[in-house]
């Protein structure tokens, strides 16, 4: 017998590689993942996220600018565990761009619709 959580997982994967297209109030996200879409969408938590997490440590240079700046200058020495940390410091800002095209893709439809009279 199959549990729950087995299931949600068979029906997302079939979902996603078999595309078969979900319901209209279905998501192609398993239910766990279902809480980060507030988090994923909110400009004021992914502004903090990106001061303080993309930024830490702040002294003597934002760890981010460092780790741009050996990425820029050829990436020598570079290990495993720098790599990661880079991805770690720069998700919140990755995130805080991915949101600003969103709603900026969104303002440009909204405003090229034609208005209804």
């Amino acid at each position: 017998m199959l549990s729950g959580a087995t299931l949600r997982y068979n029906e997302f994967y079939v979902q996603v590689f078999h595309g078969d297209v979900p319901h209209k109030n279905q998501t192609l996200l398993p239910r766990t993942f279902a809480p980060m879409k507030p988090f994923l969408n909110d400009f004021p938590t992914l502004i903090l996220a990106s001061l303080t997490l993309g930024l830490a440590p702040f002294v003597p240079e934002p760890h981010i600018l460092g780790k741009l700046r050996w990425v820029a200058g050829g990436a020598v020495g570079m290990r495993p565990m720098d790599w990661f940390d880079l991805a770690l410091h720069g998700l919140p800002w990755v995130l805080l761009l991915r949101l600003a095209v969103l709603r900026g893709v969104q303002a440009v439809r909204k405003a090229a619709q034609p208005a209804k009279v």
